[in-house]
């Protein structure tokens, strides 16, 4: 005889698809409070127990990632960095277990963006793409693929680029 779910499983069930559905779509904050909510649903606690490298103790809830903005990366990253109001400080979580099980970049999402948010996610893209070029870290491959997104970041902050309805832009844009 098979186990009965208990309602909390019956919840928890249905909060596996809401963080899955609904946490990703927008942006880098809201992807990063997704992946927060996969820690604290599944673990318990509050993020701010997280806080730091290596302190997830495994497997988050599943997330499915789908930006609607190019700029943060969230979407295949391991890191989470929520705001925490009561410090007025911006918290980082770090952990391999962060990393999204899929993300779905579709370019067709990017024209939904209003011109001055394309414009702020073509500056966080090109700072992401700076910092890479110029960390003591950086390879020559890594140089070669911060100066290709410098380049498509410019693009993408020129407020002329930013109402083109062009998805293989946009798809270079989202890469």
């Amino acid at each position: 005889m098979g186990q009965k779910k208990s309602e909390f499983d019956k919840v928890f069930s249905a909060w596996d698809i809401l963080v899955i559905a609904f946490g990703a779509m927008i942006g880098g904050s809201p992807m990063d409070v997704a992946k927060a909510v996969g820690v604290t649903a599944k673990y318990g606690g509050s993020i701010t127990e997280y806080e730091g490298a290596h302190k997830v103790p495994g497997k988050i809830i599943p997330l499915i990632a789908i930006p609607t903005t190019a700029g943060t990366g969230s979407e295949v990253t391991a890191f989470s960095v929520i705001t925490d109001h009561s410090r007025d400080y911006k918290l980082t979580v770090f952990s391999y277990e962060l990393f999204p099980s899929y993300a779905i970049l579709d370019p067709e999402l990017l024209t939904s963006a209003p011109a001055s948010v394309a414009e702020a996610c073509g500056i966080d893209a090109f700072i992401h793409a700076e910092e890479a070029y110029v960390s003591t870290a950086a390879s020559p491959f890594s140089d070669a693929m911060a100066d290709d997104a410098m380049k498509s970041g410019n693009i993408a902050v020129n407020p002329r680029s930013s109402h083109k309805r062009d998805i293989a832009e946009l798809y270079h844009k989202a890469i």
